[in-house]
């Protein structure tokens, strides 16, 4: 049988964003709520066998995860990716 895990950053009116736009939100995360979720995807991602991203999603991410010092960045650059766009 197939799982589908779903993790998303969501607010009450379905979209996450910081004040100046997305790229602000992950500034305002609190340190300790970004070792819980950077914990969280080390657990998580590598028991995946793909990563479902939207468009906007995978264009973030293939410019700032090569590069990414973070502990999970190995995990997420390791990780099958699908990318779902109508573009």
């Amino acid at each position: 049988m197939t799982r589908v895990i779903a993790q998303q950053w969501t607010s009450l009116d379905g979209y996450a964003t910081g004040s100046d736009g997305e790229d602000e939100l992950f500034a305002l995360v609190d340190a300790a709520v970004d070792d819980r979720s950077q914990q969280h995807n080390l657990d998580l991602v590598p028991a995946c066998d793909h990563v479902l991203l939207g468009r906007r999603t995978y264009e973030a991410f293939v410019t700032y995860w090569p590069t990414a010092t973070e502990a999970v960045a190995g995990v997420v650059n390791a990780a099958q990716r699908v990318v779902a766009s109508r573009s």
